[in-house]
């Protein structure tokens, strides 16, 4: 079964609720740096459809004081977030790793749309298959890419903690 959320009060309600319980989460978003409104430097953001910005601080406050309890896989598949540098992973990245997501993924550098597209159908579609390890399904993706289709985009993918990540099916009450 798979859910829907395109706005930030959606993701927000689902993050806040002890029942969340999803192992895979897969954004497909855009990013980019909101200026800080005390003087520092830009911060890393997500929009989803409803252009809203979602801050490392909106999952430190929906997650509160508890733990991703189902440690998913977090796909943040987001146009743009090469802009970002390792800013972006070190603080979305860090805050969800932080709070028991079993990994991060996403692009390192900025991607065409239509590339991001094909590379999340690739890697899903051997990644639900049983017993398939992340790592292995990410090496064969991007082999696939480059032999097949002669784009070596697939190694702009960074894989951020849990090599060995599986879906295990039960696994989570």
């Amino acid at each position: 079964k798979h859910v829907v959320r395109s706005t930030r009060a959606e993701l927000g309600a689902a993050l806040s609720s002890a029942e969340f319980r999803d192992q895979v989460v897969y954004f497909c978003c855009h990013c980019g740096t909101q200026q800080s409104p005390y003087g520092g430097p830009s911060r890393a953001v997500l929009r989803l459809t409803d252009e809203e910005f979602i801050t490392p601080a909106h999952l430190c406050g929906w997650l509160r004081e508890r733990n991703l309890l189902s440690n998913p896989f977090v796909f943040i598949n987001a146009c743009a977030g090469g802009l970002l540098g390792t800013q972006f992973y070190c603080s979305f990245g860090h805050e969800l790793i932080r709070k028991a997501a079993n990994c991060v993924i996403g692009p390192t550098i900025t991607i065409p749309g239509a590339f991001a597209g094909t590379y999340a159908v690739e890697l899903f579609e051997r990644f639900l298959e049983p017993q398939r390890y992340l790592g292995l399904v990410m090496r064969d993706v991007t082999r696939h890419l480059m032999d097949d289709h002669h784009t070596p985009l697939g190694l702009v993918y960074g894989l951020y903690r849990g090599l060995d990540t599986r879906l295990v099916a039960g696994a989570v009450d």
